[in-house]
């Protein structure tokens, strides 16, 4: 991944991605009344199945309905954003010259683009699910999907670090350190998603956060130098 446009705008919708993340958390504060033993009611609610379950993550006196609904809201520019990334990235990898790099980055692309349209069902059956918290809700149908199509994609997505291109030693280990961290990201969370193991899931995720932040630093320390270079 060479291009310098391409880079900029993968760092761009990182920034914006890490904005909307850490803002979307600050919604809510840690719990310890919510399912599947996790500490985030964004979590939590993904992974609600049975009113009664969905009514935990509301709390009493629906306290974080309203929360929820704003995190609903945001999480639609926050799929854009983490789809264009993922696009962006498989796009780039086309051009590698390692076996089969343009069928994984259409196979990565594919997946990334069909995790946004499971998220957004997601979104909208959680929305339902605050109007009316009495009925079934099934949102891990969608869910789980989303999750493992957005580990699959990690997964595939990491030998865009690990084969980057004329790296000297220092900026070949922070490729090394990323990809590392997708590829674990990556297959954990695959292996949990396709195992339906919701209690597991969150410990992945803490990982593609790390992962989505080694990134950003990694792909904010090619720009500059790249811009050195031209001076």
């Amino acid at each position: 991944m060479t291009n310098r446009t391409h880079i900029l705008l993968c760092v761009c919708l990182l920034v914006v991605l890490a904005g909307l993340g850490v803002g979307m958390r600050a919604l809510f504060p840690e719990r310890i009344d919510l399912p599947f033993d996790t500490t985030s009611t964004i979590l939590a609610a993904e992974f609600s199945e049975t009113p009664e379950e969905f009514g935990a993550v509301i709390g009493v006196d629906r306290r974080y309905a309203e929360s929820l609904k704003l995190q609903q809201y945001l999480d639609f520019p926050f799929i854009v954003c983490y789809v264009a990334l993922f696009a962006l990235l498989a796009y780039a990898m086309r051009a590698y010259d390692v076996p089969a790099a343009r069928w994984v980055a259409w196979l990565a692309i594919g997946a990334a683009v069909a995790a946004g349209v499971f998220d957004i069902l997601e979104n909208l059956t959680i929305l339902r699910g605050i109007s009316s918290t009495a009925q079934l809700l099934h949102i891990r149908r969608y869910s789980l999907p989303k999750w493992g199509l957005a580990f699959l994609v990690m997964f595939l997505e990491s030998g865009v670090f690990f084969f980057w291109p004329r790296l000297n030693l220092w900026f070949r280990l922070g490729a090394v350190v990323t990809g590392g961290l997708w590829l674990a990201a990556g297959a954990s969370g695959l292996l949990f998603a396709s195992l339906a193991s919701v209690i597991d899931i969150p410990w992945s995720v803490a990982w593609l956060s790390w992962g989505i932040g080694a990134a950003l630093v990694f792909l904010a320390a090619i720009a500059v130098r790249d811009r050195l270079n031209k001076v």
